[in-house]
């Protein structure tokens, strides 16, 4: 039996072990729970679907072609929730996690496969044809990564030193214009919710214009949400993309007039469900922009001469734009995942607005990346954007139908000249 000494020298030992084990459980579960993991998960997500569409199955057609035809785009969704985690999500540092995810060239061709066998009088590629053409999958793993950070971590880093335009911006000037653009985002969300009917006649806006602390709450919450991405452009603008969901403000809204007893709101929750379903159709997703003059005025630095449109409007001014795109949804959060897929849409609208050639020589993206003012009409005709459909008749998905009419399209860029 130990003695009394020895028991004095190692039960404080022993405590300090277990508070240093409780410690390090506490703060692994706080970081799985950091809103950076959510959000680089469904980024990821993103990225392994965009790479498997991408992929040929033919010379003449991709999977993500293959899948539309079929309208099957749910159904590689579905295989897709059971994409393998590769290590957990990892801390690159104490703000950015990075999450990767990958599924076997098998796995992928073995849900064409039954794909196609569920619809064999649509199918254009054959079961067989599909094992055929995949015969060599065995050797291909598809992977996404999505990572995440906070705004003080992404106002520190550097744009690559190449020769552009960023090299003449101090480090000062680029963190005051990388704030500037979470600003911006910050208040093109607020604007866009400022409509939403509460009770009795009174808006969001007005319930932020009468109780400031309600307004400060919704910007506190926004402040700290995660950065997705952030594109250094040539024109020396930035645009910064942020990872706030309707879900997540309206949660936010609702706590904040919880604790101001004047401001009147619904009676039942049956009027609180109205209010988050109109955050989800008016909230725009939180994206902001700034402008930094560079420090120095080197020749990489000159503004690129302006776009011209073509007198006459393209071809597919009387055409459509028309995407589907599914997210997962667990039993409580499926407001969430058709918000998700809803970005997902929209991103999939952009990068086919950005292959519509606008000349013979340029297309829309290629105009944009030069002119700020189509960049801006591009921006405006995504607004225009519309809801199709969205199906929540899958208990582990949601679908949405995002619809863009291209007459929007063009009459933004005309207005942009």
């Amino acid at each position: 039996m130990p003695s009394r000494r020895l028991q004095q020298i190692f039960r404080p030992l022993a405590i300090l072990m277990v508070s240093l084990v409780l410690t390090l459980r506490i703060s692994a579960q706080d970081r799985a729970e950091r809103p950076q993991v959510t959000a680089a998960t469904a980024e990821a997500v993103a990225n392994i679907r965009g790479q498997i569409e991408d992929t040929p199955l033919t010379r003449k057609m991709s999977v993500g072609e293959f899948l539309h035809r079929l309208g099957a785009e749910k159904e590689l969704d579905d295989g897709l929730m059971r994409a393998e985690l590769i290590g957990g999500p990892r801390w690159i540092d104490a703000d950015t996690c990075q999450v990767q995810l990958q599924m076997s060239g098998v796995r992928v061709a073995r849900i064409l496969q039954h794909i196609a066998a569920d619809h064999p009088d649509q199918t254009p590629i054959s079961v067989s044809e599909i094992s055929r053409l995949t015969a060599d999958w065995d050797r291909r793993t598809f992977s996404g990564t999505g990572s995440s950070t906070t705004i003080g971590h992404i106002s520190k880093i550097r744009p690559p030193a190449t020769g552009s335009p960023w090299d003449g911006v101090s480090d000062g000037d680029r963190s005051k214009a990388v704030l500037s653009a979470k600003d911006d985002a910050i208040k093109h969300v607020l604007n866009s919710v400022q409509p939403i009917l509460v009770a009795d006649g009174k808006t969001v806006g007005d319930v932020m214009d009468s109780h400031p602390k309600v307004r400060q709450a919704l910007m506190d919450w926004l402040n700290i949400r995660p950065v997705l991405r952030i594109e250094y452009r040539r024109d020396l603008q930035i645009e910064l993309t942020m990872a706030g969901t309707p879900d997540g403000l309206f949660d936010a809204f609702r706590r904040a007039v919880g604790d101001e007893p004047d401001v009147k709101v619904p009676r039942h929750e049956i009027g609180w469900s109205a209010v988050r379903n109109d955050f989800e159709k008016q909230m725009t997703l939180p994206i902001g922009h700034a402008t930094v003059a560079p420090t120095t005025a080197p020749a990489a630095a000159q503004p690129l001469p302006a776009v011209e449109l073509p007198r006459r409007a393209p071809a597919w001014v009387t055409d459509h734009i028309e995407v589907d795109a599914t997210a997962e949804a667990a039993p409580d959060s499926q407001l969430r995942a058709a918000r998700i897929a809803e970005t997902a849409a929209r991103r999939k609208v952009l990068e086919k607005i950005n292959e519509l050639p606008l000349s013979r020589r340029v297309t829309v993206g290629q105009a944009a990346e030069q002119d700020p003012r189509i960049r801006d009409a591009v921006a405006k005709a995504m607004d225009q954007a519309q809801i199709m459909k969205t199906d929540y008749s899958h208990k582990k998905t949601v679908t949405i139908t995002l619809r863009l009419d291209l007459q929007d399209l063009w009459d933004a860029l005309r207005s942009s000249q």
